[in-house]
Parts: structure tokens; C-alpha cells; sequence
């Protein structure tokens, strides 16, 4: 970004009205909404960059979000071009919303309108109005990005006081936010924050609903695409996640569940997968898990005394590699969002959804969608980004999750978890626990990767 003495500064008159393709030399943005500023009142954006400047500054954000594998990458990117930045998010109409600190200067804020335009317009939703989103909205920030990462970071033995369940550097409120499972444990929190020497206003703590796990679309089907019910050699049901190429094992064809819907979690004992009920006769055995990794203490950013891992995954390959369904979900007849939680189990069976690229960083406030044995297909925005899990009832961690507020419930437990970038459903990765049945917890497919290796999804 080139500093005010050398930026050329144009009218408003000539502002007005100027756009510019910038998503891939397709995505067009109006520097009339990027004179937008915050409700706070902060007009000071009226003098813009040289329109050539801008719009180069707006593609190496956008190709650096595009290449960050989580949201605390991408956010920790976009600060390269906004200094500034304290956080991103899209509101309820798909609004994008800036943070910046009272540092930010006038030509920061014009490039954090172009920027959130752009970003607007790659995450919009099938599911949102267009004609309902305004050009981006500039807030107001105590904490630049990398200062909450920071702070984060510094602050992860929190996650061993009692009734602390998460750990996120939260980019809507501009506050390291950790969640808690009562009122005494919040307290506990901001006493253990106080002895850290940490800032106050660096906080926020608040009491959510236990996380649980989900193991508890029936019919049989072959060959078998995501979101069909699978059950384990202890009678637990779970969904299959993505029929999937194994690369690392030679191609082999396999398919991704939860670790947890294994016979043990962590560690691979070669847990048989019947689809979609348990029993002695052979077609119902589909597949055996091969891969599983232990849970380990050394992982940067896990708790002391905690087992930690990216992902709540595993691998198992399929009896009959005839039976993997790349690139193709089991599509119901119908989706829902809240407060409907459960949706309708019928399988439209002359067609199916559709995989064909990967997502990028989840960013908070864009829809994401699953399709669960239990639930059906469900969709929400996402709530939080690229927070640390305590899952309930062991000593396991699970770093870099994700939150979506919708619908869920027992049995949905490695449920494929995809979004939508107006072509085709792009892969998220799989679901694995709740706060609710009105808010999933997801591994994303980048964190997966980490753990289970090289996979091909279609």
C-alpha cells in the first residue's frame, strides 16, 4: 500500500461511479461503497487511492486470503495490506464488515472498503439476499489482528482451568474470547487473566453450552457418497464423511469419518465400518480404518496436560474401491437453517450435491452447509474461526475448529461439511461436535490434511 504523499486522490464525483473488476478479472466492486464508513461516524475516507493502486492492492489481498489454509492466516495476511486491521467478518445480509484501529488513516480505510467489497462478493450466499448487501462498513478496533494472536497465543494454559471449553482470537468482537461452562468458571478465568499480566479490555468471556460429541439417511447404498449413516464395530452410528483417493497409500479408495466414531479414539485399531446397520452378513461391511493418528502432547499451541491433534479424523479404505462416490453427496429433498434444526431425511435418488474444489479460509459470517444421518441437510453462518476445543470428558484437544449455528444432533458426527461458491459445493471438511442443536463444530479439510495426509476429494 503506497502512503498518503505518494496516493493520488480522486473526488468523491470521480469516485462515485468508478468500478473495477478484481475477483479473478471477474468480480466488480463499486468505490462508491467504499466511501462507506462506520456507523461511529468516521467520514475522514473521502480521499481514495489512484484507482490502478487500488485495485492492485485489493488482488494481493484477495490472492493471499486465497491462499491462507485457516482463518488466523488469512486475517494475519489481509494485515500485510490493512495494518491496521482488527478483524473481518460478513453480518447477517452478507455485509462485510472491516475492523481497524484509530491508527488506520484515510487511505487504509478506502482500501478496506475496496477489500471488503471484493471478499463480499467471493463469499456471498445462495442463501442471503444480494440486493440486501451494503458496501463494506468500517468499525472500530482497540487491537490490530496480530495483537490478539499474540495475546492468544500467550493465554493458552487457560484452557487448563476448570469449566473452560474454548480458546479463539475473536475477529468480530476484537477480543481474545474464551468459552466457559458456568458462571464460576468465567470468574476463575479472569482471575487466572489478571495473574497473566494480560490486559482487561483484551477479553471476553463467555458461558456456553457443553460440547459434546455426535455419535449415536439409513438406507443402504452403493457405491456410498457422503452423509449416509455408517456404524462401527461397537454399534455406534456416525455419517460417512467423503469417499475420498488416498495418495499417500497409493490411490487406495477410502472414505473419512471422525476418529471418535472409530472403535477408540486415536490410534488405529482397525475398526470395521458396516453401512448402514452392524450384522453378520458381509455386504454390510464397507470398509476397515487404516489411519488414526494418536493424539500427542507436543503439538504447538496445546495445552500442558492436554493430547492434542488438528483434526477429528480418520481414514479407512473400502472393501470393494468400485463402492467410492468421488465428488458426490447424498442430497436430501430439502434443506433448512434455524430454529428448524431437523430436516427432512428423504434422498432426492435421481440426483446428488455436487464436490468439485476445495474451500478456502472459513470466514466468519459465511454460510457453510452438512448433510448428516440425523439431521438432514442443514446450513448456517459461521460463528467462529480457528478456535482451540477441550472436548468434553477427556484430556484431547483439538486445535484450529471451526462453528457454524446449524442444526444438529446425535449421529451426525462425521457429517460432510461444504459451502457453495456459485458453481458448485466446494469441500469444508467434516463435523465432529456440538455446543447445541443449533450450533456444529467442524475440522476444516486444510487441518484434515494435517493429520491424515494427501487426499482427493473428487
Amino acid at each position: 500500500m503506497k502512503s498518503e504523499k505518494t496516493s493520488q486522490r480522486l473526488s468523491v464525483k470521480e469516485a462515485v461511479g468508478m468500478s473495477r473488476l478484481v475477483r479473478k478479472g471477474a468480480l466488480a466492486f463499486s468505490l462508491a461503497g467504499m466511501l462507506s464508513l462506520s456507523a461511529c461516524g468516521d467520514t475522514a475516507g473521502t480521499a481514495v487511492n489512484d484507482k490502478d493502486v487500488l485495485a492492485k492492492t485489493t488482488t494481493t489481498a484477495l490472492q493471499a486470503v486465497s491462499k491462507a489454509s485457516n482463518a488466523d492466516e488469512a486475517l494475519l495476511a489481509l494485515e500485510q495490506s490493512l495494518p491496521n486491521l482488527g478483524g473481518f467478518y460478513l453480518d447477517e445480509t452478507g455485509t462485510a464488515r472491516i475492523l481497524l484501529t484509530g491508527k488506520a488513516n484515510a487511505a487504509e480505510r478506502s482500501n478496506a472498503a475496496a477489500i471488503g467489497n471484493a471478499l463480499a462478493g467471493q463469499r456471498a450466499s445462495r442463501f442471503k439476499d444480494i440486493a440486501a448487501r451494503r458496501p463494506t462498513v468500517v468499525e472500530e478496533a482497540r487491537f490490530r489482528f496480530s495483537e490478539l494472536v499474540s495475546m492468544r497465543d500467550r493465554s493458552v494454559e487457560v484452557l487448563n482451568v476448570p469449566g473452560v471449553q474454548t480458546l479463539d482470537a475473536d475477529e468480530r468482537r476484537n477480543r481474545v474470547g474464551v468459552g466457559v461452562a458456568s458462571a464460576e468458571a468465567a470468574e476463575r478465568v479472569r482471575e487466572w487473566w489478571a495473574k497473566q499480566g494480560l490486559p482487561v479490555e483484551g477479553l471476553e468471556v463467555s458461558v456456553q453450552e457443553p460440547v459434546r460429541l455426535l455419535t449415536t439417511l439409513d438406507d443402504e447404498v452403493r457405491p456410498v457418497p457422503g452423509g449416509y449413516k455408517i456404524t462401527n464395530d461397537n454399534g455406534s452410528g456416525c455419517t460417512i464423511g467423503y469417499s475420498v483417493r488416498h495418495n499417500d497409500r497409493n490411490g487406495e479408495m477410502g472414505f473419512i469419518t471422525n476418529s471418535h466414531c472409530t472403535n477408540v479414539q486415536g490410534g488405529t485399531e482397525n475398526t470395521e465400518f458396516d453401512q448402514p446397520q452392524s450384522g453378520f452378513l458381509d455386504p454390510n461391511d464397507i470398509g476397515i480404518e487404516r489411519m488414526d493418528p494418536n493424539y500427542i502432547s507436543t503439538l504447538s499451541g496445546c495445552p500442558s496436560g492436554k493430547l492434542c491433534r488438528h483434526s477429528d479424523s480418520a481414514y479407512a479404505n473400502f472393501k470393494n474401491s468400485s463402492w467410492a462416490r468421488l465428488g458426490r453427496l447424498a442430497e436430501p429433498v430439502s434443506y433448512c437453517n434455524n430454529p428448524t434444526t431437523h430436516c427432512t431425511l428423504t434422498v432426492n435418488t435421481s440426483t446428488e450435491i455436487p464436490v468439485g474444489v476445495m474451500s478456502g479460509a472459513p470466514l466468519i459470517g459465511q454460510d457453510f452447509e452438512k448433510v448428516g444421518q440425523t439431521t438432514g441437510w442443514t446450513f448456517g453462518p459461521i460463528a467462529n474461526t480457528c478456535f482451540t476445543v477441550n472436548q468434553s470428558g477427556s484430556s484431547i484437544a483439538l486445535l484450529c475448529q471451526y462453528s457454524v449455528n446449524a442444526g444438529v444432533d446425535s449421529g451426525d458426527s462425521g457429517s460432510p461439511v461444504f459451502t457453495w461458491d456459485g458453481t458448485t459445493h466446494p469441500v469444508g471438511g467434516l463435523l465432529w461436535g456440538s455446543f447445541s442443536n443449533s450450533t456444529f463444530i467442524f475440522s476444516h479439510h486444510s487441518s484434515i490434511a494435517l493429520d491424515l495426509g494427501s487426499l482427493t476429494y473428487f
